[in-house]
């Protein structure tokens, strides 16, 4: 009640003296509270009452940054009800960052499915598939899940999927590479691939930094 008492309070002075939300500073503020109060799950439906110029994804990356630093479940699902109600959040890189954050195997597999649904937009394949890549070696409920979506998908992000896979060093993801080259007819695997699947880095004893 505090928090939005204040949030109300900076809209009020706007009346008057209209600058106060040409930085915004005052409002970000009190929003960059949001994921602090007793009722996170609040924070999207906050959030979607603001004007628009408030509301969007760029204005609010502080809090979005901040909300990394509360644990609680209902701020996973706060995050994802913000991108729900608008889109513009799935291509921001703060609110994907946040997402991943949470490290969790429902917020990994969520982000996962968005990719796939073309919600979030692979203009940056690369990058996707690296940031899917290190989700897959944390949670391995998720790779189980991704290697069934490979074997059975005909979406156009298959690709994508299967260079998360690439980059991860499972040896049942090579097999499973090797026989989606015969089926898409085009290479998937790379040296580096290989390598991960079938060697091991031993840090040296003698040389810091190094591996044998």
């Amino acid at each position: 009640d505090v928090v939005h008492t204040g949030i109300n309070d900076v809209f009020e002075d706007a009346k008057r003296h209209t600058w106060i939300l040409d930085d915004g500073w005052q409002l970000k503020a009190w929003l960059l509270l949001l994921p602090f109060t007793d009722h996170p799950a609040q924070l999207a439906g906050t959030i979607a009452g603001l004007p628009p110029r408030q509301r969007e994804p760029r204005f609010i990356e502080e809090m979005i940054h901040a909300t990394a630093s509360v644990q609680k479940p209902q701020i996973e699902e706060a995050l994802f009800k913000l991108a729900e109600s608008d889109a513009a959040f799935y291509a921001n890189h703060a609110w994907q960052d946040a997402v991943q954050r949470r490290d969790t195997p429902t917020s990994a597999r969520r982000y996962l499915d968005l990719v796939m649904d073309g919600k979030i937009e692979a203009r940056d394949g690369w990058r996707i598939s690296q940031d899917m890549a290190g989700l897959l070696n944390k949670h391995a409920e998720l790779r189980d899940y991704a290697y069934g979506l490979l074997k059975d998908s005909t979406s156009s992000k298959t690709a994508l999927l299967a260079n998360a896979v690439a980059e991860g060093g499972d040896p049942d993801g090579l097999l499973l590479l090797v026989e989606l080259e015969k089926k898409l007819r085009r290479s998937l695997i790379s040296w580096r691939t290989i390598q991960g699947a079938v060697t091991e880095h031993v840090p040296s004893d003698h040389w810091h930094g190094a591996f044998d």
